[in-house]
């Protein structure tokens, strides 16, 4: 419904967030519901008139810091396969530039970072970035199965989140095969400087640092 009244208000310019690959088995076999909306908007996208950009999103980066509690990284399934992620920072940089440029259209860009980590590599780098010892801790997918079940007619939060875990477990290799070529056309499109994985290790352990210093106040 926006974009039909973008489209009748002679709005041109159209930059639509997506998903970070379109691939229908993907979707089917992760049950991701939301991914059928990104389909179809996207196919709307390539049969209209709008000068239009694509941007696929992988995680956000900041996924491993969310798992880490005191000095453990717990991930359900264990996170061993690399997945692309990408930087809030970045993410924001690419859109804005997408936004007001004209030379982007009819492409479709997979916004990622210069490396895919999996979840025990991220520890690991983040461990040696901080001087902090972060152990990967792997908690079974059947415990958060069982607990998806068990509140699912109270609150379907952790049902839906299984879903995308179990992704992130799976993530399609041959997509992270791909992750070089496509953070070089970014680099070769877009004017900004990636933010590493070890520069938000230390916005994190500055924000740990910070932390403690109000507890103690």
């Amino acid at each position: 419904m926006a974009l039909e009244e973008a489209n009748r208000m002679d709005i041109p310019r159209i930059v639509y967030i997506s998903s970070y690959d379109i691939d229908r088995d993907i979707i089917e076999s992760s049950k991701l519901s939301v991914g059928d909306i990104k389909i179809e908007i996207e196919e709307w996208l390539s049969k209209s008139d709008f000068n239009w950009t694509v941007i696929g999103v992988p995680p956000n980066i900041e996924i491993y810091f969310m798992m880490i509690r005191g000095q453990t990284m717990t991930v359900p399934g264990g996170g061993y396969l690399p997945l692309p992620t990408v930087s809030p920072f970045d993410l924001g940089k690419i859109v804005a530039e997408a936004t007001i440029r004209n030379d982007l259209s009819n492409k479709r860009f997979r916004a990622t970072g210069s490396e895919a980590f999996s979840f025990p590599v991220a520890a690991e780098r983040i461990s040696i970035e901080t001087g902090i010892n972060i152990k990967h801790r792997k908690i079974p997918l059947f415990l958060l199965k069982l607990a998806a079940i068990i509140t699912k007619p109270i609150n379907p939060y952790i049902w839906h989140l299984l879903k995308y875990i179990r992704l992130f477990n799976n993530f399609p290799q041959d997509l992270v095969t791909q992750v070089p070529n496509d953070y070089r056309l970014l680099q070769e499109t877009f004017n900004y400087e990636s933010t590493t994985l070890e520069m938000h290790a230390k916005l994190w352990k500055d924000k740990i640092i910070k932390e403690k210093k109000e507890n103690k106040n």
